[in-house]
């Protein structure tokens, strides 16, 4: 419990107020204490997707499929996805990768326009001059197929593959 009333809150306060180059090593701590508490307590993740630190931004990415339960759909809709989308235009193939990577655990959380905005986003890698990108692009894509919406499918073009 003393991590939780004393430590936690010295983290979230030096997340939000303190130094960005440390931000990356203490995320995933509070990630990790926080997952045991309340929903509420991780709007400080919401507030830091708005970061423009690419160090905090792939700590966020990487770990999200640890947190993402706690938020609410709205949240994850409005706020946190079109700030990860953004990672797919990112400069730094480290950045898209996780980009990528990080669709397949957010996918069930989307709503069918968001649906489609990521598939929409996530097309223009198919050409990446990296090899590594354009194949991560279609493995995320058969991993995330069957939970996309039907509708987003049609309107995408999507089809799901039977095993």
């Amino acid at each position: 419990m003393i991590t939780v009333e004393y430590i936690l809150p010295l983290l979230m306060d030096e997340l939000v107020h303190g130094q960005t180059e440390f931000s990356p090593i203490i995320l995933p701590s509070v990630i990790i204490i926080g997952s045991h508490l309340p929903a509420e307590r991780f709007s400080l993740i919401t507030q830091l997707f708005g970061r423009k630190d690419r160090a905090t931004r792939l700590q966020l990415l990487k770990n999200l499929e640890s947190y993402i339960q706690y938020i609410d759909k709205k949240v994850i809709n409005s706020s946190i996805f079109p700030q990860v989308i953004i990672g797919f235009g990112d400069t730094s193939a480290n950045m898209k990768e996780a980009t990528i990577r990080t669709m397949i655990p957010l996918t069930p959380y989307l709503d069918n326009a968001n649906q489609v905005k990521m598939i929409r986003s996530m097309a223009p890698l198919q050409e990446d001059p990296l090899p590594a990108l354009r194949s991560n692009v279609l493995v995320c894509l058969n991993k995330i197929v069957g939970q996309l919406d039907a509708d987003v499918r049609k309107q995408v073009g999507v089809m799901e593959v039977d095993e």
